[in-house]
């Protein structure tokens, strides 16, 4: 069976808020740097959220937000979703161990039992603003800043899919700051993750840059006694590199470019009662994979009372999932039958491959941060080119 299909969406919005006089010292979007003390007294720093187009400081934006800073993100972890659902409330994450079946919910709000297509989805997902689909959602985290999750309709900023809420990753920027990281981890089952970070000035006050390459790798710790081998394991590469030209105080240009290849031998149940939990019955082995290519280009002109700005981007996207639905585990005690009766490498399986391709521009008009009315309007348009391929049988290729 094969699906192809085209979607645009056009989105206008105009948001405002009365606010008092305020005057902010710039700062990057995730600034919370130590306490400080004043006369006696701990002084928190403010906590500054931009997910709603917008800088405003967390605690007098009128959102129900939850800001998650990267140290409360491990930066090897190997289920994103995950990780965010845990520090955010009201936040749940759906995993059916297959890339394009995973998703959120918020306050309850979700998708009808799992997503139907690549844009099947109720809470956004953005990274640097920029919104993916189901397929896209939850990539490998890459040298980021901050996590914002936004509870809540957001659809004025975040289109139609954001109905339970949205959540925008920030990464950090290439602000020129010297900087430059190795980080390894080596523990059990396999387990090992290298990143190294490197940022600083190309032309000092004029062009910098920033770069990260993560590779990791995790031998799984679901034993499969049919298969003789553990099921779980992941191998993940990504590299995310970015440009910033600043040729006056004005202008700020970015350009960055990143790419994921994530391959897993998920299994897709388990029977949690069985004595010897975590054990796969699954008569192959599972193969999921999913690569994902962006580049993006953010302009920034600002004025005396108004900046604009400009960003656009694509993305390719390509999943491709192979295993079976009848773990023998699971389905002999339900239907009255020893479990080595449904071992059958030939029969229930699931083989897809899905592609997708989007393309985004969004041009917005932000109000000073200084002036009494706080204002955004814009619009933005998506396209995307999506093909989706399932076969039956079992994939001989493999």
């Amino acid at each position: 069976m094969r699906l192809k299909a085209y979607r645009r969406s056009l989105t206008c919005g105009v948001a405002a808020l009365l606010s008092l006089p305020v005057v902010m010292t710039p700062q990057p979007a995730a600034s919370q740097e130590a306490p400080r003390v004043e006369q006696g007294a701990t002084v928190l720093d403010k906590i500054v959220l931009t997910g709603r187009k917008r800088t405003e400081v967390e605690e007098k934006a009128p959102v129900s937000a939850t800001v998650i800073q990267s140290k409360d993100i491990p930066a090897s972890g190997l289920d994103s979703g995950a990780d965010i659902a845990r520090k955010a409330p009201n936040t749940n994450f759906v995993d059916y161990s297959r890339f394009g079946d995973n998703y959120l919910n918020i306050r309850g709000v979700s998708t009808l039992g799992g997503p139907l297509n690549s844009f099947d989805s109720t809470v956004g997902f953005s990274v640097d603003g920029v919104p993916t689909s189901v397929i896209g959602f939850a990539p490998p985290l890459l040298d980021v800043e901050q996590v914002e999750v936004l509870r809540g309709p957001q659809g004025t900023t975040f289109g139609r899919n954001a109905l339970a809420g949205a959540i925008n990753v920030v990464s950090r920027p290439a602000d020129g700051e010297r900087d430059f990281r190795v980080n390894t981890e080596i523990g059990s089952n396999g387990h090992a993750f290298v990143e190294g970070i490197a940022g600083g000035w190309i032309s000092p006050d004029v062009l910098a840059g920033r770069g990260a390459v993560r590779l990791q790798k995790y031998d799984g710790d679901v034993p499969n006694p049919y298969l003789d081998k553990d099921l779980g394991g992941a191998k993940v590469g990504a590299a995310r590199g970015t440009v910033r030209y600043t040729p006056d105080a004005t202008w700020t240009i970015d350009v960055s470019g990143s790419y994921s290849r994530d391959q897993r031998n998920n299994p897709a149940y388990l029977l949690y009662n069985h004595p010897d939990f975590p054990i796969s019955g699954e008569d192959v082995e599972p193969k999921n994979l999913r690569t994902i290519a962006q580049g993006t280009i953010n302009i920034r002109k600002d004025f005396e009372n108004v900046s604009f700005t400009s960003t656009t981007s694509y993305q390719d996207i390509g999943v491709s999932n192979f295993g079976d639905f009848t773990d023998s585990y699971l389905y002999g005690p339900y239907l009255g039958l020893p479990p080595q009766f449904l071992f059958n490498p030939a029969a229930d399986k699931v083989d897809s491959d899905e592609k997708e391709r989007i393309f985004t521009q969004e041009f917005r008009l932000n109000s000073s941060e200084s002036s009494d009315w706080q204002w955004v309007a814009g619009a933005s348009y998506l396209r995307s080119d999506y093909d989706f391929h399932r076969k039956t049988g079992r994939r001989s290729r493999r």
